[in-house]
């Protein structure tokens, strides 16, 4: 069973950034299956490292169109996104480190930020980016 099930929940009405987070909820699903299934520190690092640099790029479009589209509340979107960044680049370096409590402690992280953030943060831009074309 995955960690996060997509559905329309969590879509912001803008395809190509769906499409995005459809793609961050494979990679975490991923990192989920393979820390349950007591995979190697290695493994674990490496895939985690995926969600971050997939998160980073995605991060970085995202800004770029609310930044384009004037969103009113940009630079605090983007200050959520640094945060997340921050704290996930953490427990990155805690999982390489084999710390104690680091896999469920990334766990508990990564389905909170998609199902919070997505569904509390994300989808308040898709209407202001919707009125200005994108869909």
């Amino acid at each position: 069973m995955s960690m996060l099930e997509w559905d329309d929940s969590y879509s912001v009405k803008v395809e190509m950034l769906d499409e995005h987070h459809k793609t961050l909820f494979k990679i975490v699903n991923r990192f989920y299956e393979t820390a349950k299934n007591n995979s190697d520190i290695a493994t674990l690092t490496e895939i985690f490292k995926k969600v971050l640099d997939y998160t980073q790029m995605h991060f970085k479009i995202e800004e770029y169109y609310m930044k384009k589209h004037e969103y009113p509340t940009y630079d605090k979107h983007k200050q959520i996104h640094e945060d997340l960044v921050q704290r996930a680049s953490s427990l990155h370096d805690d999982i390489q480190s084999g710390k104690v409590g680091a896999v469920d402690n990334a766990c508990t992280f990564l389905k909170d930020w998609l199902e919070k953030h997505i569904k509390g943060v994300d989808t308040q831009y898709g209407p202001h980016l919707n009125r200005a074309g994108m869909h």
